[in-house]
């Protein structure tokens, strides 16, 4: 999954991280300035799949705007998808 609009990872970190144990006592602004620099890390050692690589997957891109299946083969596979 891979999400790069700010607004619906700013509404994700207040709707998910304020009542999460990290962040007990925890002001608003702290929470997002402190998951926002986790994301950057994240950021910082993903890698990113290649179609070249020949393995199945299934990216969600935005909260589902876009979807991209690579490889998905089958009945049911295909009926998800």
């Amino acid at each position: 999954i891979i999400c790069n609009d700010e607004e619906t990872i700013h509404r994700n970190i207040l709707a998910t991280k304020l009542s999460s144990p990290d962040y007990t006592n925890f002001d608003p602004e702290s929470v997002i300035k402190d998951f926002t620099e986790r994301i950057k890390h994240y950021e910082s050692v993903y890698e990113t799949l290649q179609r070249e690589e020949g393995v199945r997957y299934i990216k969600v891109l935005n909260v589902g705007r876009q979807i991209v299946a690579n490889r998905i083969t089958g009945f049911v596979p295909a009926k998800i998808m």
